[in-house]
């Protein structure tokens, strides 16, 4: 929670609250853990003033947010595809040139373009499963027991809309391969079902099909670069998070969390 009061005259404070698990009661807690200075609130000052507060705590183990990242992948992918989602955004959030002319019509070339509309049927399809991840950490209940089990689910989801099932059973994750050779066939690729009915209708020509499937694979691909590199698959203490659950509790192994 950060003052956002436009006071300069004072300094603003950055209270940071962190849920825990406390031993004492048996029960997942909220509690006080830093409130320092921050007198402008932008991401950049914010995430800093909160790294800062996790080093200083040693106890403390810092595994992101997993909204955040997820969300990050998602835009990693988005750029990646390199569709024109951002002309059209820009549009709908102008205020001073919405009446232009020249706005209007760049707005309605693009949406009247089938090739622009198979994008954001693809978009559609395949951002499923990165908002279902991102919506189900939003709860106000205690998710963090499930992270690496979203984690691993989220990944083996998008992996699989990219390279044959075959390759990813049995696979220690990180050593699945993905790049060129491994992927499918055009044909196979996931781009969901509206999108392979619209692409039917629209007998779109064979070099817009290349360029579109082309499309496909550079968003896939962009957003496991980004969840490999940014996720905290390895961390020690995501296993021991299952303590946290309930229904996991018979599941426990005496050394785990020790």
């Amino acid at each position: 929670m950060c003052d956002e009061s436009n006071n300069q005259k004072t300094d603003k404070e950055f209270v940071i609250l962190t849920r825990l698990y406390d031993e004492a009661t048996l029960q997942v807690a909220t509690r006080f853990l830093e409130m320092p200075i921050c007198n402008i609130g932008n991401a950049e000052n914010l995430c800093e003033k909160l790294s800062e507060a996790v080093r200083l705590k040693p106890h403390v183990q810092d595994l992101g947010c997993i909204c955040h990242l997820v969300q990050l992948a998602t835009g990693c992918g988005i750029r990646a595809a390199q569709v024109p989602v951002e002309d059209i955004l820009a549009y709908f959030n102008s205020h001073e040139e919405v009446e232009r002319s020249v706005k209007v019509r760049d707005l309605a070339s693009h949406l009247r373009d089938p090739i622009v509309k198979t994008y954001f049927l693809f978009l559609s399809a395949a951002l499923k499963p990165l908002s279902e991840c991102n919506i189900a950490f939003q709860s106000e209940g205690v998710q963090i027991h499930k992270l690496e089990e979203e984690m691993s689910r989220l990944m083996k989801r998008i992996l699989g809309y990219l390279i044959p099932a075959r390759a990813i059973v049995g696979v220690p994750l990180r050593e699945v391969e993905y790049g060129n050779g491994h992927q499918l066939a055009d044909e196979d690729l996931f781009i969901g079902a509206d999108t392979k009915t619209f692409m039917r209708s629209a007998e779109l020509p064979v070099s817009a099909e290349k360029k579109i499937f082309q499309t496909v694979r550079n968003f896939y691909e962009a957003v496991l670069k980004k969840i490999f590199s940014s996720f905290p698959l390895d961390h020690p203490l995501l296993r021991d998070l299952k303590v946290l659950d309930p229904a996991a509790r018979l599941n426990i192994t005496p050394g785990t969390g020790t």
